[in-house]
Parts: structure tokens; sequence; C-alpha cells
């Protein structure tokens, strides 16, 4: 392990420590890097027994409706190093990344830059200062500090949540909004906001509103992008959001305080614009379903299992001339 590594990995557990007040705690980062890369290989196992109980109805031979829908499509997919997928919201088949992580905002989301510029998120670079907001609700431009995560390839499921004003944001279920409540802003999931929860709405830093959910619809949408400003917060495509996703904001933004504030310390600066999650943010994330075990928490996001991965299996003999 060389000194770069030993370095972060002594400033994470140093702040996690910290940030829970668990002086006597004792955090195996290797044990977390194993249980990390159990999880991808599990991920990136063919999913037969939810697709045989989806495409079959838990009732017909498990092999004939899978075979048909692999000589369909999946071949294709595969072909192309992707995966087949099925959208149960959508009852549409899709492409996607094998091993399927989810999304956060897709590569045609747009920011607004300090310089009055708006930009896709594709184009967004480390350094940019984009539109924000204090964890109150103050209007103010952020610099991005890091990439959470950052998929430019990617297709996948999201939400595409509307406001009254007419202001569209499409990002996964998992991510975080900060809702009004009262005087106050709370952390709630995307998959959880229902028509009527209220989000602040804003076309630049001298106008802003506030305006409720009127409708949610689940779109597919291609790239993965989650970038990480000093406020920990960002507004896309007019509305409010949370940087994170997952994981409550107040915590997310605690535990990764050492990013924000010494992002160099992290990843070289040529890879910081690079494809790819961050080890420091996979580190993290198991942490937190450590800390959190219970999915659909208050703290932590649900499985969403709207999307079943088709898996590749082999032509019977009885059909393979």
């Amino acid at each position: 392990m060389d000194q770069a590594s030993r370095m972060m990995r002594t400033l994470l557990t140093l702040s996690l420590l910290y940030t829970l007040g668990c002086q006597a705690a004792e955090i195996n980062i290797n044990q977390l890097l194993a249980d990390i890369q159990r999880e991808r290989d599990l991920q990136s196992s063919p999913l037969n027994e939810l697709a045989e109980d989806y495409y079959n109805g838990g009732e017909s031979d498990p092999g004939e409706v899978i075979m048909q829908r692999v000589r369909k499509g999946a071949g294709n997919c595969y072909a192309k190093g992707k995966c087949l997928y099925y959208s149960k919201r959508m009852k549409a088949e899709f492409c996607g990344a094998c091993g399927r992580r989810p999304g956060c905002f897709p590569g045609n989301a747009h920011v607004l830059k300090e310089s009055g510029e708006v930009i896709s998120m594709d184009q967004l670079r480390v350094n940019d200062r984009v539109l924000a907001a204090s964890r109150s609700g103050v209007l103010t431009f952020s610099p991005v500090v890091s990439w959470l995560d950052k998929r430019s390839n990617d297709t996948t499921q999201y939400l595409e949540l509307t406001v009254q004003q007419g202001q569209r944001i499409v990002l996964s279920s998992n991510h975080v909004l900060l809702v009004r409540e009262g005087d106050q802003l709370v952390s709630r999931f995307a998959g959880q906001v229902q028509p009527g929860d209220v989000l602040k709405v804003a076309e630049s830093l001298d106008t802003e509103s506030w305006s409720p959910v009127i409708s949610s619809r689940p779109v597919l949408a291609t790239g993965a992008f989650v970038p990480l400003t000093a406020e920990g917060t960002i507004v896309v495509d007019g509305v409010l959001a949370s940087c994170y996703a997952s994981f409550d904001h107040d915590w997310a933004h605690a535990l990764t305080a050492p990013i924000r504030w010494f992002p160099a310390l992290f990843e070289a600066a040529e890879d910081r614009d690079a494809d790819g999650p961050r080890a420091a943010v996979e580190m993290l994330k198991e942490f937190g379903r450590w800390l959190f075990s219970d999915p659909g928490s208050k703290h932590r996001a649900a499985v969403d299992d709207s999307v079943v991965q088709i898996p590749l299996m082999a032509l019977p003999q009885s059909t393979a001339q």
C-alpha cells in the first residue's frame, strides 16, 4: 500500500470516528473494502430468480420465456459490453452497465454557473462554481470540489419530478431532495416525495420561490453524474437538490467533510474529472450501510427492486443448432 492510500484511509477513519463521537470504535478498512467487492460481485451476478418470477408470473416453465427474451435483446447488449434490464415501472427493456448502480443525475440535466452560463451535467467540471444553497436554503454559488461518482455512458431508470411552476428535475429514486416542512428543509429520498411536497425552485441567484410537486414518473436516461459542491447542495434544472444519495443529507454531509475540505488528498488533479466511482466514497457508503443497516429507514433509502437484470443464459441443447 502506497503512502497516499494509507493517508486517505487514515483520514477517513479519523473523520468517521470524530463524526460519530465513538472514541473507542475500531473500523477495519480492509474488511470494508472486502465487503464492497463482495457486494459488487453479487450485483453483477444474474438475477435469475427475480427475472423468472416476473416474466413467468411464478407459474410457467422458468426456461422458455427467459430464453425468448435473451434471444431478442440480451445478446446485443452483451455484445456492447452491457447487460439487459427490464423496468417494471415502464414496462420496457434497456441496455445498462452490468452490476447496475443507481444513477443520481443524467448527463442532460442542467446547472447554472456563476458566469451565467447554463451547461449540461456532462459538461460540468471540478472547480466550476454553480448555483447551490446553504443548508437553510439561502442561494449561493458553490464550487464543485469533486465527483462522488461519474459514469458518462450508463443508461438507467430515473424519476422525473414536475413542480407546479413547470420545472422538471430528473434524478434517481434514492437521491436526496430537501423538502420544506414549516420553516425547515428536511432530507427526503426522491422515491418518497409525494405530490404536494414543496421544493425550492430558482433560475438564478435573484429569483427563487417555493413550488409543490404535482407529478412523478419513471424515465430512462443516459449518464450518472454525482457532483459534490462545498455546500453539499446543487440546483439542477431549476430545482434545489442535495448532492447525496442513499443516505440522509446531514449524515452524508458530515461524513464527506474530509473530501470537501481536502479533495487533493483523495485523488490526483488529473483524475478529478475522470469517469468511475471514487474509492473514498465507496468506503463511506459501506460504513453507512453498517451504521444504518435497515434499508427504507429514515436515514437510508429503500432498495429499488423495480429494475430486473435479465441473465444471459446458454441456449438449451434442444434449440442450439
